[in-house]
């Protein structure tokens, strides 16, 4: 707030293009009554983020080279007129024109990374002011990431997902490796961020030696050990873990609704209950939970698996194994039909168990969306926004976690799968903040959700 304007604010923004032939970058910044804390709506012009929007606002412009600004001074009896719109949004009109001589200055060159909006609210912080935790995975940490995103990452995150894959960490069923994840751990230890969201027990991620066990008295201490071993290095930082990933699959047509695997194979389902009881006894502190893929959107074998999840969880539950969430993955995409009332009914149906929900890979793939990226973000803002608000009127639903923080770092590339190819061949705006680490109607769109979603005191077993 300046000295001079007692009462206002001053909301920053930042187009999508902007800066000087010569690198310089530039930013504007819009004075706005500090009483109103409603979300600017990007009016078509592209603005990175803007909080409390009402009435009238003065525009300046500054740059970041050297030591020197250009600035106007703005005085009390300095007012324009104002640019509330229909239903109280920001005339598009009125914006363009107190930005027009910014964007008339802006070439093609981005802002750079350091020049992320200082003022910009945490997701974290949000999430928290009702009781929930927001987290993000970290995909390719170090040596890839920058000062930069690692500036954002603890900005934005309360919680961090280490990729820690059995395969991996045991070659060999008397050799266990410590370094898989790229030193995810150690930088969240360093940060202080708990994990969430490790697999212990994933059918795309068995040792060549397990898969090849016939004696399921053998597997069975094989599994123990690893959850034991995984739990030596991780357990003291872990907020919730996935004890069993993507174990469903009803186009196999077991009776049980279990995918075919190696663990299916060997224990049938009862690998259920042996795994979750040594979690807790190697967990003790940490939301044990069991995760699963493709429940959110009405498409394929959606509802089969939906029943049988359930079906599934009363069984375990009945048998006083440990299952204190449920993890749903939530890879959405556009071009799928997305049921909120159903999908609200769904989580409804599992917290009347008296288990957790989370959230636990949150993204959206934009292919259906047109090719330019203002209408294209906004329509997966819109996805966002629709599926936050039907999950987080559900109180059961703790965390929330998105499948990475930056375009940048995602997964949903044609290097990854052909799958997530787009026709026009641009790549993929899935995430809150765009390969420029600057935010997205995304992310305004998970902050209001979370701004208005109602609060969750939950108290339950494991982790707080």
């Amino acid at each position: 707030m300046r000295d001079d304007l007692p009462g206002w604010n001053a909301a920053a923004i930042m187009p999508h293009k902007h800066g000087t032939a010569a690198g310089v970058g530039l930013w504007a910044k819009i004075w706005i009554p500090a009483r109103e804390a409603a979300t600017c709506s990007r009016a078509g012009v592209g603005f990175g983020h803007c909080r409390g929007l009402e009435g009238e606002m003065r525009v300046r412009i500054s740059s970041e080279e050297g030591t020197g600004q250009t600035s106007e001074p703005m005085t009390r009896s300095e007012r324009k007129a104002p640019i509330l719109g229909r239903g109280g949004l920001p005339s598009r009109r009125r914006c363009l024109q107190a930005l027009g001589g910014l964007l008339a200055l802006s070439p093609s060159a981005p802002p750079r990374a350091s020049e992320a909006v200082p003022s910009l609210p945490s997701l974290r912080d949000a999430a928290a002011s009702i009781g929930l935790r927001y987290g993000a995975a970290a995909h390719d940490y170090p040596p890839v990431f920058t000062p930069e995103y690692d500036r954002l990452v603890v900005q934005q995150c309360g919680l961090i997902v280490p990729v820690l894959n059995w395969s991996q960490s045991s070659p060999s069923p008397d050799r266990f490796e410590e370094n898989t994840d790229k030193g995810v751990v150690a930088w969240a230890r360093a940060k202080g961020l708990p994990l969430t969201g490790s697999h212990l027990l994933w059918h795309e991620a068995v040792p060549r030696w397990f898969a090849a066990l016939s004696d399921p008295r053998e597997a069975r201490q094989a599994v123990i050990a690893h959850i034991h071993r995984s739990s030596a290095r991780l357990a003291r930082d872990t907020w919730s873990v996935n004890v069993i990933n993507e174990a469903l699959n009803p186009g196999d047509r077991r009776e049980d609704g279990l995918r075919r695997d190696a663990f299916s194979r060997l224990f049938g389902n009862s690998y259920w209950e042996f795994a979750f009881h040594a979690a807790r006894e190697a967990f003790p502190d940490a939301v044990l939970v069991y995760n699963d893929y493709g429940m959110e959107q009405e498409y394929g074998d959606a509802l089969a698996k939906r029943a049988a999840l359930l079906r599934r969880l009363d069984a375990l539950l009945a048998a006083r194994v440990p299952v204190d969430a449920i993890g749903l993955q939530s890879h959405l995409r556009l071009r799928e039909r997305f049921n909120s009332q159903s999908f609200a009914a769904f989580l409804g149906q599992i917290a009347a168990r008296g288990v957790r929900v989370i959230i636990t890979e949150l993204d959206v793939l934009d292919i259906g969306a047109p090719s330019a990226a203002g209408p294209r973000d906004a329509a997966v803002a819109d996805m966002y926004r629709r599926y936050l608000d039907a999950v987080l009127s559900e109180r059961a639903v703790t965390a929330i976690v998105t499948w990475g923080l930056s375009d940048r770092y995602s997964w949903l590339r044609p290097d990854f799968s052909p799958v997530f190819s787009r026709p026009d061949g641009l790549s993929t705006r899935p995430l809150p903040f765009d390969s420029e680490l600057r935010p997205k109607p995304a992310f305004d769109a998970i902050l209001a959700a979370f701004r208005s979603a109602p609060h969750r005191n939950i108290e339950a077993r494991g982790g707080g």
